[in-house]
């Protein structure tokens, strides 16, 4: 998600590099940005609720309801909750 992304760097990196990452990403040069639906943030609701015993925030959940509609299954991610959604393989 571009909210996380961009909030990793600024904290972990910089605020300067955030910025240069999110105009990049605004860009569409080398990605794609695609928003949420209504049906994907209820989709999201969903997800969140039906998986108490993780500890996945409602952003992870948006990110699993988003892959679910665009049939991505591989996701390049450092949060470990990618590898515990069945149906997704966390990359590295």
């Amino acid at each position: 998600m571009v909210d996380e992304l961009l909030t990793l760097l600024k904290v972990r990196v910089a605020g300067a590099a955030a910025v240069e990452a999110g105009r990049w990403l605004w860009a569409e040069k080398f990605s794609e940005v695609v928003f949420l639906s209504g049906a994907e943030i209820r989709e999201a609701w969903r997800i969140f609720q039906s998986h108490r015993d993780k500890k996945w925030s409602f952003t992870d959940c948006t990110s699993f309801a988003l892959m679910r509609r665009h049939r991505i299954t591989r996701a390049f991610a450092f949060d470990h909750h990618f590898a515990q959604m069945p149906g997704i393989r966390r990359l590295p």
